[in-house]
């Protein structure tokens, strides 16, 4: 079963519909594997490093037809870092913390 993710709650500056994202995805994917990955079990701990920006966040699901890996997750989001955090913030206090991948390239 899909988890689907809406990012509903976010102010969003640009929103790429489901289905569209698979070129930002894998792009952002691939900046986060060649670079910072930061796991935690506390994400308040995260706040601090992230620098002033635009970032592009987007739930990490990835699904395979054949050979080829597909973007699962339900949209792409960019947004200020400012907003992030209070999303963050907010989905931390809810309970509802999923599993998001975050970069800026």
């Amino acid at each position: 079963m899909r988890s689907r993710f809406e990012f509903s709650g976010l102010k969003k500056e640009y929103v790429v519909e489901a289905g569209n994202g698979d070129d930002i995805f894998f792009r952002m994917l691939d900046f986060v594997k060649d670079n910072l990955i930061f796991v935690t079990d506390d994400p308040s701990e995260i706040f601090d490093l992230i620098p002033d920006g635009r970032y592009w966040i987007a739930q990490n699901m990835v699904s395979r037809k054949g050979k080829k890996r597909l973007f699962s997750g339900s949209g792409l989001v960019c947004a200020f870092r400012h907003d992030i955090v209070e999303f963050i913030k907010w989905l931390i206090e809810s309970g509802d913390l999923r599993n998001v991948i975050e970069s800026c390239f």
